[in-house]
């Protein structure tokens, strides 16, 4: 629609916030919307601080202003995007909170030109301390001589590319023994609509495939996030004519961050629009065919 690790100056959460004796709408709501915590899974804090943090899509949208927001936390940013002009824009902005910033330009659709990057940050940086992927793009789903080559440019752009850029960033972090992954992902990746269905089943796979990855990289010390944030106001959906519960891009990018520090697993927000999203996916197919 972006973890791991054990910093020295953070530990794992111990507090959980009070729960409902009695159990009802008020305990599934939290469930749905924050398994982790509703769990009581044991959760290690994230401390930007002097860390380094690859961040894909960063010329414009949840990529860009995500970017400033971890600038204000002092990490150090190797921002990623195809416009090195937009790029340039966004390295400016972020200066304003930390002159430890590069950018460097590259299609995450290319699997060499993604080693090739981590490469270049690899020498400029020294280490890799955390991944966010905020790539992504939106393309309508046409029926009427369907064609699978725009669905292929969505799934190998929201998809493989994450693939890529996790192939080549996490053998720095295993060999650290720590490191973070984020994958933005959307609530859409729950819901199904024929119009958009290429971009759904993206999301879908990248919800699931960062669900998988959270238990196979927790033995190396790499924490897992997802985010699946609802609709944000940002380029990919200003054609959209219609937005249920819309976040400015400046408020997703701050809720995003909090998730971050807080290590939570799965970040899924605004919260009743996350509750509906999974709530839609428990229904019948006699109903859900008719969207």
């Amino acid at each position: 629609m972006r973890g791991l690790i054990t910093v020295p100056s953070t530990g794992v959460e111990n507090k959980f916030p009070g729960r409902q004796e009695n159990p009802g709408f008020g305990s599934a709501f939290s469930f749905v919307t924050d398994p982790a915590l509703f769990l009581k899974e044991s959760i290690i804090k994230i401390n930007l601080q002097n860390k380094v943090v690859v961040v894909t899509g960063a010329s414009s949208g949840i990529g860009a202003s995500l970017s400033v927001e971890m600038a204000k936390k002092g990490a150090a940013l190797a921002l990623i995007g195809r416009n090195s002009e937009r790029l340039e824009r966004v390295k400016k902005e972020v200066q304003h909170h930390t002159q430890d910033v590069s950018i460097f330009t590259c299609d995450v659709m290319d699997r060499q030109q993604v080693h090739d990057t981590v490469d270049l940050i690899s020498r400029k940086f020294r280490r890799i301390d955390g991944l966010v992927y905020s790539s992504g793009i939106g393309l309508p789903t046409f029926y009427r001589n369907f064609e699978s080559t725009h669905i292929e440019k969505i799934v190998r752009t929201n998809y493989f590319g994450l693939l890529y850029w996790i192939e080549s960033t996490a053998p720095m972090m295993q060999a650290q023994k720590s490191g973070f992954i984020v994958g933005i992902s959307s609530l859409a990746a729950h819901m199904t609509e024929k119009r958009v269905a290429g971009y759904t089943s993206s999301k879908a796979a990248v919800s699931n495939f960062l669900a998988g990855a959270r238990k196979g990289f927790k033995k190396y010390g790499i924490q897992v996030i997802t985010i699946e944030p609802g609709y944000v106001k940002t380029p990919m959906t200003a054609g959209n004519k219609k937005m249920i519960f819309p976040m400015e891009v400046e408020d997703a990018a701050r809720s995003i961050l909090k998730a971050i520090e807080k290590g939570k697993p799965v970040y899924r927000f605004p919260k009743t629009m996350a509750f509906f999203a999974r709530f839609f996916e428990c229904l019948p197919t006699a109903i859900t065919a008719k969207f």
